[in-house]
């Protein structure tokens, strides 16, 4: 997608707000990771960043949920939107006999039920937020054109659920395939064609996907090339082994550190791309909770990747921080763009995004 040359990169942070290590299969729910979000927050406000929150039915839900995030969006310091795990969000209809351990795909289950599911996660997150949601990311990345129409049926503008460079295609619980493939997504956001999620076309909804990319700037078609080869490839696996270069995700863990952020950011400015979005869990910021994120130094070491990365794009890139809603309300495109953040209701605040303008 075009975007206007003179222009900053936009700073984006998208972060799936949910309960404590959905990747353990439990089946009792826990939220302590939202405890930290407060101090989450305060390092965003410390550098003027307006994240976006991408909050799950369960946590839109629960106690901690509501006394957390909802000052966070009444006074204005972050976007919330919607992060839907079928599994986790009624109505509960099972698809296999052990849900909670197959985690079942929004792209699997019935159209019918998606869309009840939706409804409902989209009702809670606005009760929560005061304003309707118009910026989703589907759990476990699961999104199909029949997920876009009906994001689009219920309001949404945006979308972040693409991964470009990665297939999350694994068995299915029939004996076939499930999950997307986005290997030959676009690094840039785009409207995706009716037919292909990873083309360009006339849709209706933004896509604008997670940062991933190569560790280290070169050359652009010397980048595009060595990012859309596989993984399995001698050479990049060659590549991979002498730390030349590797394929990375823009986000905070154990598998990285600031420097190697930075260079992905800094490969992805030199090839053109318009936005930065760094995504992670917010499981992932909080000790115990997640895989990453072990221990209280494992937490720490997440927060000075961060501030190692951000000190260098505020300072040498002079990147615009924005959320999620207000780069679709940045982004061009020659199809109207439909109205961003109407309210949830008549007596709903003004949305985050429209009160910036």
């Amino acid at each position: 997608m075009d975007s206007p040359s003179n222009l900053r990169p936009a700073l984006l942070i998208t972060i799936d707000t949910e309960s404590d290590d959905l990747w353990a299969g439990k089946s009792e729910l826990t939220f302590e990771n939202i405890h930290h979000i407060p101090r989450l927050q305060e390092f965003f406000d410390s550098y003027g960043v307006r994240p976006t929150y991408l909050v799950s039915y369960p946590v839109a839900t629960s106690e901690i949920g509501r006394q957390v995030l909802k000052p966070i969006a009444r006074d204005g310091h972050a976007e919330i939107g919607s992060h839907m795990h079928v599994w986790t969000t009624p109505p509960f209809v099972p698809v296999t006999p052990e849900d909670i351990q197959y985690c079942p795909l929004a792209t699997e289950i019935p159209y019918e039920l998606l869309a009840r599911k939706m409804a409902n996660v989209t009702r809670v997150v606005g009760e929560l937020s005061g304003t309707r949601p118009v910026s989703h990311r589907a759990g476990r990345f699961a999104i199909d054109q029949s997920g876009l129409r009906l994001l689009h049926e219920l309001g949404y503008i945006v979308d972040t659920s693409v991964t470009p460079l990665v297939t999350w295609v694994q068995p299915s619980y029939t004996g076939g395939q499930r999950g997307s493939d986005f290997r030959s997504a676009p690094f840039e956001p785009y409207y995706p064609s009716n037919d292909d999620m990873t083309r360009s076309g006339a849709g209706p909804i933004l896509e604008v996907p997670v940062s991933i990319f190569l560790t280290r700037s070169l050359p652009p078609r010397i980048s595009n090339w060595l990012a859309q080869l596989p993984r399995n490839n001698n050479f990049v696996r060659a590549l991979r082994w002498s730390g030349f270069v590797r394929h990375g995700w823009l986000s905070p863990g154990r598998q990285t550190n600031g420097w190697r952020l930075i260079g992905i950011a800094r490969a992805l400015i030199a090839l053109g791309v318009p936005m930065l979005n760094v995504m992670f869990h917010s499981s992932e910021m909080a000790p115990k909770t997640s895989p990453s994120t072990r221990t209280h130094a494992d937490v720490d070491d997440s927060y000075r990747q961060l501030k190692i990365l951000f000190d260098y794009l505020m300072r040498e890139v002079n990147v615009r921080p924005l959320t999620l809603c207000e780069f679709t309300a940045s982004c061009p495109r020659t199809l109207p763009l439909y109205p961003p953040c109407r309210p949830w209701n008549e007596k709903a605040e003004p949305s985050a995004c429209s009160r910036t303008r």
